[in-house]
Parts: C-alpha cells; sequence; structure tokens
C-alpha cells in the first residue's frame, strides 16, 4: 500500500480524492487543503464565491477535477475492448458498443449491472484504477506542493517488510516470498484443522 503525504507529514485521504474524481458531476467541487490535508467541498457556484471571499486561505486550496462524461466513455471503450472481447456474447457486444456509441455511461453501466454475469464488478475496479492513477499523476506531478509517496505495504507481510526494509534485489525477494507462502500454507492447514474438529 501507498501513501501519499504533504511536506509537513500529514496523510492525504486518496480514497476521497478518487471518489471525487469518479462523481463526474461540475458541483460539488472538491478542493484539497495543502496545509492540513482536508477535503472541502463547495456544493455550488454560490458557495464558491461566499467562500472564496470570506476564506483568509483559500490559496492553500487545490481544486481537483472530476471525470468528464467523454472520459468516461473513453474508458468504458477501452474496458470492452481489451476485457469484454471473447468473454460475452456477440450480441451483447454489439449492444453494449451501440450505447457507448451514444455517450451513455450511465446506460452503460445499467446494462452490465442487470445483462452481464458480474462484469459491473470488473467496470467499478477497472475506472476506480484509471482515476487512482490520475489522483496519483495529480498529486506527485503537482507544481503548487511537494507531496511525497511513501511505500507502506502491509505489517505482517514478510514480502512488504524486505521492501521497507530496502532488500529490493531478487534473492531478498524470493526469500521473503517463500517464507510468505510458508505461512499462509500453514495458516491453511489450521484452519482445515479447527473445522474438521468443528464436524460432528
Amino acid at each position: 500500500m501507498t501513501s501519499f503525504k504533504l511536506p509537513n507529514g500529514i496523510k492525504i485521504d486518496v480514497t476521497e480524492l478518487v471518489d471525487r474524481v469518479l462523481e463526474g458531476e461540475v458541483w460539488p467541487q472538491a478542493y484539497l487543503n495543502i496545509k492540513n490535508g482536508v477535503i472541502a467541498l463547495v456544493p455550488s457556484i454560490e458557495s464558491l464565491g461566499i467562500w472564496i471571499s470570506s476564506a483568509t486561505d483559500s490559496a492553500d486550496y487545490l481544486l481537483i477535477e472530476p471525470f468528464k462524461e467523454s472520459e468516461k466513455i473513453y474508458f468504458a471503450r477501452e474496458f470492452v475492448t481489451t476485457l469484454l472481447v471473447g468473454q460475452i456474447s456477440k450480441k451483447k457486444l454489439a449492444e453494449v458498443t451501440h450505447i457507448l456509441v451514444a455517450g451513455e455511461i450511465d446506460e452503460f453501466e445499467h446494462y452490465l449491472r442487470l445483462k452481464t454475469d458480474g462484469w459491473i464488478h470488473a467496470w467499478d475496479q477497472y475506472i476506480f484504477d484509471e482515476a487512482y492513477e490520475y489522483v496519483e499523476g495529480w498529486l506527485t506531478e503537482n507544481p503548487h506542493v511537494k507531496i511525497t509517496e511513501e511505500f507502506e505495504g502491509c505489517d505482517d507481510c514478510e514480502i512488504c517488510k524486505a521492501v521497507k526494509a530496502g532488500n529490493t534485489d531478487f534473492v531478498s525477494l524470493k526469500k521473503a516470498f517463500d517464507t510468505e507462502e510458508i505461512m499462509k500454507s500453514v495458516e491453511k492447514q489450521v484452519l482445515e484443522q479447527r473445522n474438521n474438529k468443528d464436524k460432528p
């Protein structure tokens, strides 16, 4: 797992920024405070005017733009060509393509939800990943503030421990991977034994 931090060490809630990018609406607008990491939501253009005129620190806030409908359509077309071709019937593929040519992202999502076998979940993950990548670039390449990216990993994973310790050579990572596999195997065996004991 990776975290993003402001120069003062405050961690940024990247998931909330991703959610705001995916909302796809002009309002509310989301602004990141580059001093304390707070994400402010401005509900309307009237509110924006009031906020700018009254806030003394409005210069500390950076607007994060949501995905436009056209961008979502672009990603949906990529999703269809890279993942759906050969996985759903030609008839359904033609129907999905027709929906995207019409530029109807809500209809596309509705179709996946009702007429495909769980592909809506794959789409949700796909568009989330695209939004995460966009937010990551927006944070790390922002000219207004130096945001650092920090690998955190998981607390109990041997591979993450090795990377955190700076062991990035193949031998160290292979050893950590083997250790992790053994730990998972042991954990699985213990659970199986426990489940067998619980059976009448």
